[in-house]
């Protein structure tokens, strides 16, 4: 009769770890993928911030992988910036670049933002 309480909690126990181990599993499958967004966001800011002053435009682009190309598998990304001459002052620009993915949990964005002057 005891082995049956101790095998009965031993159960409970592991069910347990298991919730906690899949819970973790999701948590970390999400933060790489935050990661990934804001690695490209990064990547356009850079490139846009290098680009000559009066050669910046917004555009878009994608499906990027996580890997920084449209060749891998898995999940894709896509970009969007935006260019705003004279904001948020005269003689300056501001740049969005928003990347969007969408996964079993749903829609997710990341949104950096700069402030180049001419």
């Amino acid at each position: 009769m005891e082995a049956l309480v101790a095998l009965a909690i031993l159960l409970i126990m592991l069910s347990g770890l298991g919730y906690l181990m899949n819970s973790t599993i999701q948590t970390n499958r999400q933060a790489r993928r935050q990661t990934a967004a804001a690695n490209l966001a990064a990547d356009m800011l850079e490139t846009l911030r290098g680009t000559a002053y009066g050669s910046l435009a917004g555009g878009t682009d994608g499906p990027v992988s996580e890997a920084g190309d449209s060749t891998g598998s898995g999940l894709y990304f896509s970009r969007q910036w935006t260019v705003a001459r004279d904001t948020p002052i005269v003689g300056t620009t501001s740049i969005v670049v928003i990347v969007t993915w969408t996964d079993t949990l749903g829609a997710h964005n990341v949104q950096l933002q700069s402030v180049v002057n001419q």
